[in-house]
């Protein structure tokens, strides 16, 4: 990631929240509603309790206290290229380890032998060209039996692409397919690469719950989940 990027995340570090609510309008009232999601799909899919996990791009660090909470005696790491979004993080998350991303090789620098790595709406903040260099360096410190799990919009949803084109932080992004994402995966050693539709609903309740896992094969959801193992 370039310096130019680096800084543009920094001069949205602050107002992070406040921007995303206003482009979601009614649907972004509960923001934590788009981090809890995700760390249950996690907790679902898993296959095994981790002692070891890398949120990849934690930003303001949203998802990190329901890392927390469905991940209770599992040692969190964090890191990301924006040193604000960073330090915002680290004042409500102060048990849990940080580190600053500057080029390729500093993730094997600070980090290895992880069981679960978490890529949350980060790939379409990443040039394609860098993609697989990134992704690499994830999935070399993957443990053996370690698991990956990427999170993206849905670029078949019309609704998404509204959001995603209205985003005034995504205006340099692109989406990206889930069927790019496996393939991705796969050349970078990873095994059993699986997609699961997410998002169906705002709204959230055991129920709910359900009925989206029943739709996950569904390519309509708000997100997906592409995910896999090195084993």
């Amino acid at each position: 990631m370039s310096d130019v990027e680096n800084k543009i995340f920094d001069s949205y570090a602050e107002e992070y929240d406040s921007l995303q609510k206003k482009n979601l309008g009614v649907l972004g009232k509960d923001l934590t509603v788009f981090s809890q999601y995700k760390i249950k799909t996690v907790k679902r899919i898993i296959q095994n309790q981790p002692k070891t996990f890398l949120e990849f791009g934690c930003g303001i660090g949203r998802n990190i206290p329901f890392i927390q909470e469905f991940f209770p005696e599992t040692q969190i790491t964090a890191c990301d290229v924006s040193q604000k979004s960073l330090t915002i993080a680290q004042k409500t998350n102060s048990d849990v380890n940080f580190f600053l991303i500057e080029k390729h090789g500093d993730i094997k620098s600070a980090i290895n032998d992880l069981d679960c790595i978490l890529v949350s709406g980060v790939m379409h903040h990443i040039k394609p060209t860098e993609h697989k260099e990134w992704l690499e360096e994830l999935v070399a410190v993957l443990g053996e039996k370690g698991e990956i799990f990427i999170f993206e919009h849905n670029p078949y949803n019309p609704l998404t692409r509204h959001f995603f084109n209205t985003c005034p932080y995504d205006a340099d992004a692109a989406l990206i397919k889930p069927a790019y994402c496996e393939n991705l995966l796969s050349k970078c050693g990873i095994r059993s690469c699986r997609r699961q539709y997410t998002l169906f609903f705002p709204w959230r309740s055991p129920f709910w719950e359900n009925l989206e896992w029943f739709l996950g094969w569904c390519p309509l959801g708000g997100q997906y989940c592409v995910h896999g193992s090195k084993a």
